[in-house]
C-alpha cells in the first residue's frame, strides 16, 4: 500500500443530455481504473458516486456535492484534472481547481488515455 495517499480526479459531468453524463461517468470510471492499475490511487467523485446518486434519486448537480468534494480534496495529495471535452467550461471542475489552489494542493492535468471525448 502506498504511503503517499490518493489524488482527487476532477472531470466534467453535468450536461443537459443524460447520455453525455453517462458517457462521461463511464470514461472517468475507466480512467480511475487505469490509474489504479498503474499504481496511482485516486478518488473520482463521478466514478464513486454516480451509481449511488442515480439509484437513490439524489441530485447530480455541483451545488449538492460541493461540500463533499471539498472534504475529499482536503484529504487528497492534490488533484488531477482529466482534460476531456467540457473540462474548461465545467463549473464543478473550475471550483475544484480553485479550491485546491486555495488550500495549496497541487493541480495536475491529464489527457484522456483513451483519447475519448464527449
Amino acid at each position: 500500500m502506498s504511503e503517499a495517499g490518493y489524488f482527487y480526479l476532477a472531470s466534467p459531468y453535468t450536461h443537459e443530455d443524460q447520455t453525455v453524463m453517462v458517457r462521461r461517468y463511464e470514461w472517468v470510471r475507466d480512467v480511475a481504473a487505469f490509474l489504479s492499475r498503474s499504481g496511482l490511487y485516486c478518488f473520482s467523485p463521478i466514478a464513486h458516486s454516480h451509481d449511488m446518486a442515480i439509484a437513490n434519486r439524489m441530485p447530480t448537480n455541483f451545488e449538492f456535492w460541493d461540500d463533499w468534494n471539498r472534504c475529499m480534496i482536503r484529504g487528497s495529495c492534490g488533484i488531477i484534472v482529466l482534460k476531456m471535452q467540457g473540462w474548461e467550461l465545467s463549473k464543478g471542475v473550475k471550483a475544484e481547481i480553485a479550491y485546491a489552489r486555495e488550500i495549496s494542493k497541487p493541480v495536475l492535468y491529464m489527457g484522456d488515455p483513451n483519447d475519448q471525448h464527449v
